[in-house]
């Protein structure tokens, strides 16, 4: 039998979290959760679609995340995140404007996105573990070439 570890830490895979990749919270604030969003992979030289699907916002999840991870460490960053990169949404505030404490916190939630979308998205090539893995780890940094 073919065991699943979580993306983000080593725990074998016995309850999932169905991880949104597109944050609950934000997909709220944006009133998107019954709209489709469509993922399409396509030819750089000609723009020829290779692959493409539709999911329902609320529905597009990644299963290999664990509740641990989730609810915890992922949790906590969506938490941060929220109040200051909801104000760069509306132009309330600007990137420049960021803290050197609050550009960490939205790397490092960019980082946690683009990972889950990543390994939801019909793509070959998708980031690699270690990069999950010290992003969890590390909360001081991003992964180095990240």
């Amino acid at each position: 039998m073919n065991t699943r570890s979580c993306l983000f830490c080593t725990t074998t895979l016995t309850e999932h979290a169905r991880e949104h990749v597109i944050p609950q919270w934000l997909i709220d604030y944006l009133g998107v959760r019954d709209d489709d969003l469509f993922q399409g992979i396509a030819q750089t030289e000609n723009g020829v679609l290779l692959k493409q699907r539709t999911h329902v916002a609320q529905s597009f999840v990644e299963g290999r995340v664990c509740k641990q991870c989730s609810d915890g460490w992922m949790s906590d960053l969506d938490n941060q995140v929220r109040p200051f990169l909801t104000d760069l949404m509306t132009g309330h505030r600007t990137l420049h404007a960021l803290g050197a404490e609050e550009r960490l916190v939205l790397g490092r939630w960019t980082a946690k996105t683009a990972f889950v979308l990543s390994h939801a998205a019909p793509l070959e090539a998708v980031v690699p573990e270690d990069h999950s893995r010290t992003l969890k780890e590390y909360s001081e940094s991003l992964p180095v070439g990240v």
